[in-house]
């Protein structure tokens, strides 16, 4: 973990081991941090938007798709100083968010009923059946 005295950050992660690829543009290997696979597992890598502010102080958007072979000819591909990168989660992620204490309300509501109904019912039972 030598590497990681370079990064000095308290917005960012950093993943182990690294992977090695070839770099295109440098025409060499280099080592990078395996985010693209986390990435995948908590949002859609194939429409990635970057915000990205002009010299003449305009506001663009960017898109990029992860999983294509083009990204690296992508002006996204590199990030600069001041962009911002807005990943949309994944149907998965996307269902989970939408679980909350309304719905956790109804569920313990609907068991309380239940357990209620058959508390009567083992009553009615109990009582009937000699």
């Amino acid at each position: 973990l030598n590497h990681r005295e370079i990064f000095d950050s308290n917005y960012a992660a950093l993943y182990h081991p690294w992977l090695e690829i070839f770099d295109p543009l440098d025409k060499k290997n280099i080592a990078i941090p395996p985010s693209g696979s986390i990435l995948g597992i908590y949002a859609r890598r194939d429409n990635i938007l970057i915000t990205r502010e002009t010299e003449e102080g305009k506001l663009t958007g960017i898109r990029v798709d992860l999983t294509s072979p083009d990204v690296f000819s992508s002006p996204g591909f590199y990030l600069q100083k001041g962009d911002v990168v807005y990943v949309e989660p994944n149907e998965y992620r996307k269902s989970n968010s939408t679980y909350n204490s309304n719905k956790q309300f109804n569920v313990s509501m609907i068991s309380t009923i239940i357990s209620g109904v058959s508390v009567i019912a083992s009553l009615i039972i109990a009582l009937f059946v000699k």
